[in-house]
């Protein structure tokens, strides 16, 4: 008998397609070295890669104070000024978080922190500067929705009263606290309030608030005179604005700042019996003051000025326990 011989395997017939490769895995690419950047390069270009993409200057100002802590890390928690980004390791990105904790920062703004620094690692990857993107690993804290501090709207306003309005200062001083204490405006709203924006007809009054939040809001007939008061006794005659910035030579032609308004309100913080008493505590009293009152949720947020339920949420919790909202 003879041997058989082994049978050749016949080549595979191509079927005229190319054959499509997998692709790889962004997180696993690797790429040929480059040179290091230092974060500070970093930093500017993805502020400046923001500022293109047309993010509010507060949002690149809030931006930049977190990577401003994220390169404080790199210097004093990594030991070096220098430190390479693409050197990072997951496990550098764990002392992270660690050392937020060592500086007392509470949990929502850790959690904003190091969702920012994920921001850029993945910023970063996309542009092939990273040949991984850690990021992702960098686990972040799940936000915690804190009930605001709120204070008696009645008793805010009764004290309120009491302030003196014989000088054009205290005139505009009582008349400022007055309206946040009874609108729950916003700081950047009332800061350029217009005497033709106050409306009164009959026993109404009300405020006609212009802008990203247009809407009418009603205010006391009393408040209305405070600043028909606060009008008479102005020097500027000829001023459109309710409530002018001062100096210590006096009134100015334009409308007091928003940081004005803030120094104004922690000036009068004890006097007014609330140390911790800030703009937004304005705002957020009158909420409950206004479900007292017999206010539908959807009737406050139209108050507010807010565009949907979900900008609601953080009165939601308040409002529940006081009886104020059914669950």
């Amino acid at each position: 008998m003879t041997a058989k011989s082994p049978q050749k395997k016949k080549p595979l017939q191509s079927s005229g397609k190319a054959r499509k490769k997998a692709p790889s895995s962004p997180r696993r690419r690797t790429l040929p070295p480059g040179p290091m950047l230092a974060f500070p390069e970093v930093m500017r270009s993805f502020l400046g890669f923001l500022e293109a993409n047309h993010k509010a200057a507060t949002t690149v100002m809030s931006y930049s104070g977190d990577l401003k802590t994220f390169d404080e890390f790199l210097t004093r928690g990594l030991g070096s000024k220098s430190v390479p980004i693409q050197k990072l390791t997951v496990k550098d990105l764990d002392q992270f978080q660690d050392f937020l904790i060592a500086q007392g920062l509470k949990s929502n703004t850790r959690r904003r922190k190091v969702l920012v620094v994920r921001k850029l690692l993945r910023w970063l990857h996309q542009r092939n500067k990273l040949g991984s993107e850690i990021g992702v690993r960098l686990p972040s804290l799940r936000r915690v929705e804190r009930i605001p501090f709120t204070v008696e709207t009645a008793d805010l306003i009764k004290a309120i009263h009491k302030l003196p309005k014989q000088t054009e200062l205290d005139a505009r001083n009582r008349a400022l606290l007055w309206l946040l204490a009874e609108s729950g405006c916003q700081v950047s709203e009332v800061k350029g309030l217009r005497f033709d924006q106050a409306r009164s007809r009959g026993k109404e009054a009300w405020i006609e608030f212009t802008g990203r939040n247009p809407r009418v809001v009603p205010v006391s007939k009393e408040w209305v005179e405070a600043i028909k008061h606060l009008k008479s006794i102005q020097r500027k005659k000829d001023n459109p604005w309710i409530f002018l910035g001062f100096n210590k030579f006096g009134p100015l032609q334009g409308p007091i700042s928003s940081r004005g308004v803030e120094l104004l309100v922690r000036s009068y913080a004890e006097r007014l019996g609330e140390k911790k008493l800030v703009p937004r505590t304005f705002r957020h009293s009158v909420v409950i003051h206004w479900a007292k009152q017999g206010l539908n949720e959807e009737m406050i947020q139209k108050c507010l000025g807010l565009r949907s339920r979900y900008a609601f949420r953080v009165y939601v919790p308040m409002l529940r326990a006081r009886g104020l909202l059914a669950n």
